[in-house]
């Protein structure tokens, strides 16, 4: 049969189909075989399908049935957003504290300088503590030495007394280590301040928003988001996914498509899955969204908040801008390029 007898067969057909006031669908199997029929028969209802007209035309599109890794993969995006925009929404609403709390710079640094001694005078109290302590406790084991010397036994209140001092100086000791790390934390987090506060009151609206589209950016390095700046990138990076999945996942490949590469669900409490979407964003753009899966069991559940983990997720983008750099070196290399 021709093409010519062949159309116009499906017009009449269409035509048909309108005529007693039947749909007619239009579908493609996973071969790329193309059917028409007013009916759909049930091997193949959960492929996409299209509703025609009586001019042939497409009216209506059902997409195809999503399988259960889309709809696993999308649930854990969808948390990932909110747990992105829970972080960025943290940031700006430090920044509105952070302006409402101080007029200027100055301000800043004086409150700073003012805790800061705060904590000078809590750890300079301990010292003094540890000092008394260790005089004691020397007092104590000189008192048993001449007892000993003497052929004396020593008093059990003494021990007791040792013991007990002897207590009290690893407490103050791990009481002053405390407040010197609280110290330097503060004093890491009130450097950061002064600057982001600095930049809040001196920048222009627009590199403020330069400043948190960074922020965003970070946040989603964090979290393992690899945002493609277009497609031939996404093609490059995708490429090296497979290897940080294998490399990474104490379970071996599942799925390996152009959309998801996906291992094995965990089975023991020792074992990581990994798996990596390539998604669209509402601006058409790609990235490349990393998921990590334990078992379903407590100590699964202590395995995914460990810091092994969360080394896991933070080294995905880096890994990643390895990999694109490394391919830039190689098609800039002089044997590849073209005199």
């Amino acid at each position: 049969m021709n093409i010519a007898k062949l159309i116009s067969l499906l017009i009449f057909l269409l035509l048909s189909s309108q005529a007693i006031g039947a749909k007619m669908y239009r579908w493609v199997d996973a071969k790329g075989n193309v059917f028409y029929s007013d009916k759909i028969p049930k091997k193949y209802n959960k492929l996409r399908r299209e509703v025609l007209n009586e001019k042939a035309r497409v009216v209506k599109i059902t997409a195809k049935a999503k399988t259960k890794e889309q709809f696993e993969t999308e649930f854990r995006l969808k948390r990932l957003r909110f747990q992105q925009q829970k972080i960025i929404d943290q940031h700006k609403k430090r920044d509105k504290v952070l302006l409402s709390s101080f007029r200027s710079v100055e301000a800043l640094n004086g409150t700073i300088t003012r805790n800061l001694k705060s904590y000078d005078g809590q750890i300079a109290v301990e010292e003094s503590n540890l000092e008394r302590l260790d005089g004691q406790l020397a007092a104590l084991q000189k008192q048993a030495a001449i007892l000993e010397r003497k052929g004396l036994a020593i008093p059990q209140n003494i021990l007791d007394e040792i013991h007990s001092t002897e207590q009290q100086i690893r407490q103050t000791s791990v009481e002053i280590d405390r407040y010197v790390e609280t110290k330097r934390r503060y004093q890491q987090d009130s450097a950061t301040k002064v600057e982001r506060f600095q930049f809040l009151t001196q920048s222009d609206a627009e590199t403020v928003q330069k400043k948190d589209e960074t922020i965003a950016i970070e946040v989603a390095e964090q979290l393992g988001l690899f945002s493609c700046k277009d497609d031939k990138q996404c093609d490059i990076a995708w490429k090296s996914v497979y290897d940080f999945v294998q490399g990474h996942s104490t379970t071996s490949i599942a799925i390996n498509s152009e959309e998801l590469i996906m291992t094995m669900t965990p089975k023991l409490d020792k074992d990581i899955s990994l798996s990596v979407s390539k998604i669209k964003t509402k601006n058409g753009n790609k990235q490349l969204f990393l998921d990590i899966r334990c078992r379903q069991t407590k100590r699964g559940f202590e395995l995914c908040k460990s810091p092994r983990i969360n080394t896991i997720r933070t080294s995905f983008v880096p890994y990643i801008n390895s990999k694109l750099q490394e391919q830039n070196r190689v098609t800039l290399s002089p044997e590849n390029l073209v005199e």
